[in-house]
């Protein structure tokens, strides 16, 4: 067990585009949140107004969850690019540096070699991705939460159960 963690952190490590894209990412929507928190006339510049009584309609809950599903592709999309990146590259990289005679004569065999690479790429950098999602949720809850009135766009936002659901759904 020792071996495979130790063989995780080493490719935690030496790819750093896992760790780099997605938190540019969280920068980049930081800003974008709080340019929108920033504005004064948030609801009117941002969202179209939609007045409702009594139970949410099916239009609104359609609008509700193509935000959920565009912030889930996002993120799924991202996942799918750093795994395509990964992959090819870490799969000949032993053999163009001339490693690969090295980790032959440890006591790691070459099919738990490739099981780390493949976890990594098929958990870790989806796990990583997840994160955005989380805090994209989190920060869509809070920009609901602040406004006056319940934004019939974030109507899947509305508590932090909500939060927690959608980012076990993307898991």
């Amino acid at each position: 067990m020792r071996s495979i963690i130790a063989m995780l952190r080493k490719e935690w490590i030496e790819n750093p585009l896992v760790t780099r894209v997605p938190l540019f990412m969280l920068a980049c929507s930081l800003l974008l949140f709080i340019s929108v928190m920033s504005s004064s006339t948030l609801q009117t510049n941002m969202f179209f107004h939609m007045s409702y009584s009594g139970d949410v309609s099916d239009l609104h809950k359609d609008m509700a969850n193509d935000v959920s599903m565009l912030v889930m592709g996002g993120a799924g999309l991202l996942s799918i690019l750093l795994g395509t990146q990964y992959f090819p590259r870490t799969l000949r990289k032993e053999r163009s540096e001339g490693s690969i005679m090295f980790w032959r004569s440890m006591p790691v065999s070459d099919v738990k070699t490739h099981l780390v690479k493949l976890a990594f790429g098929l958990l870790v950098i989806p796990l990583v991705c997840s994160a955005l999602v989380f805090c994209a949720d989190l920060l869509l809850w809070l920009l609901n939460t602040s406004t006056d009135h319940q934004l019939a766009l974030l109507h899947r936002q509305s508590s932090l159960f909500d939060v927690v659901f959608n980012w076990l759904v993307f898991v």
